[in-house]
């Protein structure tokens, strides 16, 4: 079996990439006087050139493409030519800010039996493109693998619609909100004063409705409260640049009297985000990580903390509660799921750590180039 691994390869050495189907074709079936293998290249060909995804597959040593179909040109505006003569130019399409994030994933992939991972391209005319990478490993039959095949399929329709439902989604939350704060917390608030003139009279007069009437108050107060708590929760990240940092130090007050641990905020004063939406996906991504730490890790202290370095601002949940278990399904709980999902539609990146003493980190990464 191992010879025939060998022998597959040397066909593919000298060759311009000029056929490149026909060298994909060469290399995946090593019989090609068979009239049945001319009719499965065939169709395999038609496939490949009319699907709207990309087909690829690369050596796994240099990660040199042997093979790349049609729709490359049409999703990455640039020509599969290019791609053969130089397998680093698709790395210069990736946004900077993506790149890390796509090299540890390729470090991945001979671990897994599938990696997937969604990323941001840059066309030639400087238009933006999400696209999925769905990558699995060939192995020999020693297991070692020698070559990667894979699906990319551009997403940027699926991105905009679910931004978009997320926009919305945002924007009844604060009008919602503001309608608490603005109609209903302000006619409680009213009630509250009406109840504590009438209270007064009545105490003048001596009779037992006073202390009804007093009670019917306490009553206000913690509905006014309650709307004022549920108001902000649904609008809690101010338009300002600085509404972050606020909302996140409420956020740690609120933590920390609602279930009496330590939660301290760390932050810098300085630090601005001008994007109402990254701010807003910031917001509830350490919102979910505190939940989940309250849940499921039983900490005495977590820090919260919001720094920016070198352009990127860096949102930490450290909790010194039990940790992450040994073994984690790779697309984690649904808590986790949620984090991911928010970090990706701002072009972020989530990673979560054990700590050595026991514990999490949650680390979420966000390119803060608006100035």
């Amino acid at each position: 079996m191992e010879q025939q691994e060998f022998a597959i390869e040397s066909p593919l050495k000298g060759k311009a990439p000029a056929a490149p189907a026909d060298e994909m074709n060469q290399a995946l079936l090593p019989a090609p006087d068979s009239e049945l293998l001319r009719d499965s290249e065939e169709r395999f060909q038609q496939l490949a050139e009319s699907i709207n995804e990309v087909f690829w597959i690369c050596t796994a040593q240099n990660r040199q493409f042997l093979y790349v179909s049609p729709a490359y040109e049409k999703i990455w505006g640039r020509s599969c030519e290019s791609l053969y003569s130089d397998s680093n130019s698709i790395l210069e399409t990736v946004m900077p800010e993506d790149r890390a994030r796509l090299a540890a994933a390729l470090a991945e992939q001979s671990l897994l039996p599938q990696t997937e991972i969604e990323y941001r391209i840059v066309r030639p005319d400087h238009s933006l493109r999400w696209i999925r990478t769905r990558t699995f490993p060939v192995r020999t039959q020693g297991l070692d693998v020698y070559r990667f095949v894979g699906v990319s399929q551009d997403i940027t329709d699926r991105k905009v619609a679910e931004k978009s439902i997320l926009e919305i989604s945002a924007r009844e939350r604060r009008r919602i909100g503001q309608d608490l704060h603005d109609s209903l917390l302000q006619q409680l608030t009213g009630i509250a004063y009406m109840n504590k003139a009438l209270q007064k009279r009545l105490a003048e007069l001596s009779t037992q409705d006073a202390a009804e009437a007093d009670y019917i108050g306490q009553l206000l107060q913690e509905a006014i409260r309650e709307t004022r708590a549920l108001a902000r929760g649904l609008n809690p990240v101010q338009l300002d640049a600085y509404g972050l940092t606020s909302a996140l130090r409420a956020l740690a007050q609120s933590t920390e009297k609602l279930y009496k641990i330590s939660c301290i905020f760390q932050c810098e004063d300085s630090i601005k985000i001008h994007d109402h939406e990254a701010a807003t996906h910031l917001y509830r991504i350490a919102q979910e990580a505190l939940s989940n730490a309250m849940k499921h890790a039983k900490p005495a202290q977590v820090i919260l903390s919001l720094v920016e370095t070198h352009g990127l601002l860096i949102l930490r949940v450290c909790d010194n509660g039990k940790g992450f278990p040994e073994s984690v399904p790779p697309e984690g709980g649904m808590g986790l799921h949620i984090m991911n999902y928010r970090a990706r539609m701002i072009g972020a990146t989530l990673t979560v750590q054990r700590a050595a003493g026991g514990g999490t980190f949650i680390i979420c990464s966000y390119p803060n180039t608006w100035r």
